[in-house]
């Protein structure tokens, strides 16, 4: 199991279809990614810099309950999305992973679960 967190980008970025020895999953995500970001105009650092900015830098050795009432996985998504809402363009959804097989979606005020 890795230990780095799963982070989903959706956008329009294909890696060409077929069988590549010489490439790996990973390899192929990676351009698929890079397409996606390039598509919409964003780039990854900048992506990464907010995410730690806005997130990481404040729920790093704190206590949740001190600024999200009843942290459940559902709140801290949904906490999340307001503080990375119109600071990343295409903002579609916020996952946030309990365990490896169980995870939390939010896609904002007016999205579906």
């Amino acid at each position: 199991m890795s230990s780095t967190p799963d982070i989903a980008i959706i956008g329009v970025g294909l890696h060409p279809f077929g069988r590549y020895e010489d490439r790996s999953a990973l390899e192929m995500g990676a351009v698929a990614i890079s397409r996606a970001l390039r598509d919409a105009g964003v780039d990854f650092s900048d992506v990464d810099k907010m995410v730690k900015e806005q997130v990481l830098d404040r729920v790093d050795h704190t206590n949740l309950n001190d600024f999200i009432e009843n942290p459940t996985a559902e709140n801290i998504a949904t906490w999340m999305w307001h503080r990375l809402e119109g600071k990343l363009p295409g903002l579609a959804e916020v996952r946030l992973w309990e365990i490896p097989t169980s995870c939390v979606v939010y896609r904002g005020p007016g999205g579906k679960w």
